[in-house]
């Protein structure tokens, strides 16, 4: 059997290019594959650092509302402890009972020993949805090659977590 030496070369040709459409069909399908969302690829905080932030905020509000009775206390004593509460020298949970006028003690001891629950439901939906086609058309001498490939893959990934936290402000 005798091939003509441009006929090798154009076969090689179809061949390097089939192989060339199927690695590229497989890597938009593999593409996608993801073990499951995290609120890190949205946010670029983890779930720890997403409710850290939050606990903060909540503890320094309460903090902020409580500095505020202090310093419109009509008592000087009451007063003077608030740059020692702001600066963390002194912890509301240490105040004694005398240093602070009964009004403002009354919400001290409120908050004192308080806690807050909080609940956080973290749902993450990934979709990978990856389409692609290709057609080819080779002329030969004896006819027409003709191929078309198509591929696809819809995916899709949930990821829920849910955390509870119950803090103590004391």
């Amino acid at each position: 059997m005798n091939i003509e030496p441009g006929c090798m070369r154009s076969l090689g040709g179809v061949v390097m290019r089939i192989h060339t459409v199927f690695s590229i069909s497989l890597s938009m399908i593999v593409v996608g594959c993801a073990i499951r969302p995290l609120p890190r690829d949205v946010t670029r905080d983890t779930t720890v650092e997403i409710i850290n932030k939050i606990r903060c905020e909540a503890r320094r509000a309460l903090v902020d509302e409580l500095l505020r009775l202090f310093e419109r206390s009509k008592f000087a004593s009451t007063n003077a402890l608030v740059p020692p509460l702001k600066s963390g020298m002194r912890k509301f949970k240490d105040l004694n009972d005398w240093e602070v006028d009964k009004r403002t003690l009354g919400f001290v001891n409120k908050f004192r020993y308080a806690g807050i629950g909080l609940q956080f439901t973290f749902t993450i939906t990934e979709n990978n949805n990856k389409t692609g086609n290709a057609s080819f058309r080779m002329p030969f001498t004896g006819g027409t090659f003709t191929l078309g490939l198509k591929a696809g893959s819809e995916k899709a990934s949930v990821n829920e977590r849910i955390v509870n936290i119950v803090e103590s402000f004391s």
